[in-house]
């Protein structure tokens, strides 16, 4: 239900509405989750059905395009976690999942 009234402005536009979707198809990896990771790791672009976990340790991602098929990103390393990457896209969508509650 949308606010009204004073000290509330109209919804903005979708800045991407006008972007179509990418596509993609299948699952290049499935629920890929890390912790404690020893040595570090390098991620590529593909499409991670489950989403992708990041616990702990040093990730790169390579360039290019990363498709969250449900799941979506998380890094819950903290201060232990070290996660970069130049290039990279994340298209997040949950085709195929159920989205999780906020």
């Amino acid at each position: 239900m949308a606010r009204t009234g004073p000290g509330y402005s109209s919804a903005a536009a979708d800045p991407l509405g006008a972007i179509t979707a990418p596509t993609y198809s299948g699952c290049d990896h499935t629920n890929y989750s890390w912790s404690n990771l020893t040595p570090a790791q390098t991620i590529n672009p593909g499409v991670y059905c489950g989403g992708i976990n990041i616990g702990s340790g040093t990730v790169t991602f390579n360039p290019g395009n990363y498709f969250l098929n449900g799941g979506g990103l998380k890094l819950q390393g903290g201060s232990n976690a070290t996660v970069t990457g130049n290039g990279v896209f994340f298209y997040n969508t949950a085709s195929g999942y159920t989205a999780a509650s906020c």
